[in-house]
């Protein structure tokens, strides 16, 4: 069984590097909405502040953690891949970051 892409989905394919950076940048937007430091986000999960400061820069982190981080701030992991692997959504998201620049 082979998995087949209409042409207007291959639209949102992105390389994997922009797809980790994306993350790190959803998960940084979430813990602040959340008011949660990254050491406070850290201790929520068994993670300390390095490991999520390294996630939040680059993405470039473990899968084990990317799962933890996601569970510490109450979202689907399923969910933060979508938003990072749709331009448009991520867009969205980091729009509202933008309006309430002042609470971030």
């Amino acid at each position: 069984m082979s998995i087949q892409l209409a042409p207007r989905e291959l639209v949102h394919v992105t390389s994997i590097d922009d797809t980790q950076r994306k993350l790190g940048r959803l998960i940084r937007i979430n813990r602040r909405a959340l008011e949660l430091t990254q050491t406070g986000l850290g201790a929520r999960v068994g993670l300390n502040q390095s490991q999520i400061c390294k996630f939040e820069q680059n993405g470039a982190t473990s899968f084990e953690i990317f799962l933890k981080a996601s569970r510490g701030l109450d979202l689907p992991a399923w969910v933060l891949l979508k938003v990072a692997e749709d331009p448009d959504a991520f867009e969205e998201v980091c729009s509202v970051k933008s309006k309430f620049r002042s609470a971030f």
